[in-house]
């Protein structure tokens, strides 16, 4: 239990043979208890880049994604590339 105040933003653009896609989430965390801490101001991100080579059968794609904890010990952040 506590106090949570959370928000997100995010975005596609798609043109053939382009896609981009990308979402941003933070927040404000304030435990009742205190636990990991007063206060945690986790922060996420992903974005992703993907080119049709061949429509319906072949698609490339880079992808990118973080989260940092910002304020909870012990929680490590994460920083994670992708592709396929």
């Amino acid at each position: 239990s506590g106090r949570r105040t959370m928000w997100g933003v995010d975005a596609a653009l798609k043109t053939k043979p382009f896609e981009l896609q990308g979402e941003v989430l933070g927040g404000t965390l304030r435990p009742a208890n205190a636990v990991p801490a007063r206060e945690v101001e986790p922060l996420a991100w992903h974005a992703l880049a993907a080119w049709n080579a061949l429509p319906g059968r072949l698609q490339l794609a880079l992808r990118r994604e973080a989260f940092d904890a910002r304020g909870a010990p012990g929680v490590p952040d994460v920083d994670v590339w992708g592709l396929g």
